[in-house]
């Protein structure tokens, strides 16, 4: 089976992103049901297939809140700062020992003016340094830092 194609609401790049609420009509017209359901989503670079963003129910960045919509959590403006473009993305479910990818698209960044960066990038088991107005690096260390 092909996925649908639906291209998530467009990002302003160095901006909060989401949340997205999802619901996944099957073909027949009637609503998934997610439950007893592992979710993942990833964006990626079309230039060399680099995952840019993703959403997964493992690491709650994806909620399921009823049994039938899925809710992509916001992400950050620290981990919105790829560049401008348009980025691949699909979304995967694993339910009763069955992959299915329901849904194709793309997510289109445009590029911001003003570069203001609030870098406390929350990394689980490390710390995230500003290195300079464009990203942050990942060190070693179990704390968050802002130099």
């Amino acid at each position: 089976m092909i996925p649908a194609v639906y291209n998530l609401p467009d990002a302003y790049r160095g901006d909060n992103y989401g949340p997205i609420s999802l619901r996944i009509k099957d073909s027949s017209g009637a609503y998934l049901d997610f439950s007893s359901s592992q979710v993942n989503l990833h964006v990626k670079n079309k230039k060399n297939c680099a995952i840019i963003l993703s959403w997964s129910t493992s690491d709650g960045t994806i909620t399921i809140p009823n049994d039938t919509t899925l809710i992509l959590n916001e992400v950050i403006s620290c981990k919105m700062g790829m560049p401008k473009g348009i980025y691949n993305y699909d979304i995967q479910i694993l339910k009763d020992k069955k992959i299915t990818s329901y849904l194709m698209g793309t997510l289109s960044v445009t590029g911001d003016v003003t570069r203001l960066v609030f870098c406390d990038c929350d990394y689980n088991g490390a710390s995230a340094l500003r290195q300079d107005i464009d990203f942050c690096d990942m060190m070693s260390g179990f704390s968050v830092n802002r130099v």
